[in-house]
Order: structure tokens, then C-alpha cells, then sequence
């Protein structure tokens, strides 16, 4: 505060957007730690991220086996990812709160949009997956099958 006229001023720290972006997806840090490090509030940290445009790079390789999962880093914030298992690239992605079939329908869309030919998808066993993936080879994951046995069992028949 101004001693001479009252006026209050706010001590506004310039952050790097891309320096948390990149803190944010390699170092692997939670919201509220990036908050903590940076000496931001949790809810400028979320604007910052969002305001990141990462440029998308359409893999050259357009046969894929396409793994597709969501990841949450806490209750109401996660991230649907499409990736190819061969070349380990993430082919798409979408921030969610939380997982539904038109996620996954939407970033298959996007995957065929662009020339994909999926070859294979490797997916949990969330209900109406296997109805929506159709049209393709679907593998639900190996640690899914261990938790259901009757799966394994009816794949092993196949």
C-alpha cells in the first residue's frame, strides 16, 4: 500500500507458461504442487494450462494399436489418452472430469478423421465399450483380465 495516496497494489508474479506446462506433464506435478512452487493459486495454475496450446503432431505411421485410457490426478480433473503402442506417442488426449463413452468415441473419431487405420484397441472394461469398439479388434487390458476371470476365460475359448 501507497503510504502517500492509500492506493493498494498487488504484486503479480509473471509465470512461464510453458515452464509449467512442462513441470505439469514431465515432472509429473500435481496442481496444487505447481501452486506451492510457483507461488500461484491453484485456480491460476488451471488457467495457465488451459491457456496452452501444445502444437499436435499427426504421427507418419497411420497403422496403430491404439491403448486408450483416462488418468486422474484427483477427483473431478483427468485426461483421456489414445496412444500407439508401437511408436509410444500419445495420438490424442482430452482434459475430462470424469470418463464416458463419448470420450472415446470422440478421440476414435478424430483417429479416423485423419487416415488412422487401427489395427487393434486396448481398453478397460468399462460397460459399452466392447459395443462401441465394434467394428475393431478390442483386447481389454491385462490387469483388467486378471480381476475378471470370466473374461480371461471367454477370450481364452476365442
Amino acid at each position: 500500500m501507497c503510504k502517500s495516496c492509500g492506493k493498494r497494489f498487488i504484486i503479480r508474479k509473471d509465470v512461464d507458461s510453458e515452464g509449467l506446462w512442462r513441470d505439469y506433464v514431465f515432472g509429473k506435478q500435481t496442481i496444487f504442487q505447481l501452486s506451492e512452487s510457483y507461488g500461484i493459486s491453484p485456480n491460476t495454475v488451471r488457467r495457465k494450462l488451459d491457456s496452452i496450446r501444445v502444437p499436435l503432431i499427426i504421427s507418419s505411421s497411420k497403422n496403430v494399436i491404439v491403448l486408450m485410457d483416462t488418468t486422474y490426478w484427483g477427483r473431478n480433473f483427468g485426461v483421456v489418452v489414445l496412444k500407439d503402442a508401437t511408436t509410444k506417442r500419445i495420438l490424442w488426449r482430452k482434459f475430462v472430469r470424469y470418463e464416458t463413452l463419448a470420450d472415446y468415441k470422440e478421440g476414435i473419431d478424430w483417429l479416423e478423421y485423419h487416415k488412422f487405420k487401427i489395427e487393434r484397441v486396448v481398453c478397460d472394461g468399462m460397460r459399452g465399450m466392447f459395443q462401441l469398439l465394434s467394428l475393431y479388434r478390442v483386447q481389454m487390458c491385462q490387469y483388467r483380465l486378471n480381476k475378471h476371470p470370466a473374461i480371461l476365460r471367454r477370450i481364452l475359448k476365442e
